[in-house]
């Protein structure tokens, strides 16, 4: 996780910036998939992107307003990230409960 938890909403928000090449404001729920998955500073498991996931209303056509769904997933992902939520992680990878298939 990114020591600068405030980074959170402009890191989402840039990294869809480049795959709105029309600036729209709206990226496919698909591809805002992808880049809860590839960003190096999350590490968000595949639960957690699938909760998240599950904030971001997209509309009729499978697009999500992305700034919205970043200010979302600032206050979420900081729910996410207590002590106690890392340590219990530590534990289930500790005991091989948990891991990314």
């Amino acid at each position: 996780m990114d020591i600068n938890i405030a980074h959170i909403e402009e890191n989402l928000v840039a990294a869809c910036n480049e795959l709105d090449k029309e600036k729209t404001g709206l990226v496919r729920i698909q591809s805002l998939q992808r880049v809860l998955f590839e960003d190096k500073k999350l590490v968000l498991t595949p639960f957690q992107i699938n909760v998240l996931l599950g904030y971001a209303k997209p509309n009729a056509a499978g697009l999500v307003e992305y700034a919205v769904f970043a200010k979302k997933c600032h206050h979420l992902i900081d729910q996410m990230f207590t002590i106690e939520a890392m340590r219990r992680k530590a534990q289930f990878v500790q005991l091989g409960t948990f891991r990314r298939d």
